[in-house]
């Protein structure tokens, strides 16, 4: 199944209720495409980003969630249900969930006017595993770092 034409139909779908800012090469309506490497700071601009995987495949999950949720932003996710082992249902809006984009959009913009149900779903940690969240990795990186330069220097 091919989610890039889904993406491109929920652009339009929340084009037609709202501002829509596309900074990418498809649909772009900025003026300019956000360079590579900068998109987290572009995003950081957003409540919500449309991040549908371009293909689905069991397992799969690109960066696009995660860029997404980095910056600060909701994701407005699409993929293979599978991922959803990986990824908290609960921190993103899953375009499966739903049955139209309309609905997708009507539920974007519920959100946009509920703080608390918008902070409820923002404040959500994006893996389901608490051992893959950045912090605990991050401790497990360093802790490691240091059993290393501990063995360099006793021998």
């Amino acid at each position: 199944m091919d989610l890039a034409f889904d993406r491109v139909e929920l652009f339009n779908a929340f084009s037609k209720r709202t501002y829509v800012a596309s900074g990418g090469k498809v649909e772009n309506n900025i003026g300019y495409t956000v360079p590579r490497g900068e998109e987290l700071d572009w995003m950081r601009n957003c409540k919500f980003v449309i991040s549908y995987e371009n293909r689905v495949y069991p397992g799969y999950i690109t960066e696009k969630p995660y860029q997404a949720w980095l910056a600060g932003a909701i994701p407005i996710y699409a993929a293979h249900r599978s991922v959803l082992g990986n990824i908290d249902r609960e921190a993103v809006v899953f375009g499966p969930d739903f049955e139209s984009h309309e609905a997708i959009v009507d539920h974007v913009m519920s959100l946009v006017q509920d703080e608390r149900a918008y902070c409820q779903i923002w404040e959500k940690n994006l893996h389901v595993d608490p051992d893959k969240n950045y912090p605990v990795l991050q401790a497990q990186i360093r802790d490691r770092l240091m059993e290393i330069v501990d063995e360099k220097i006793e021998s």
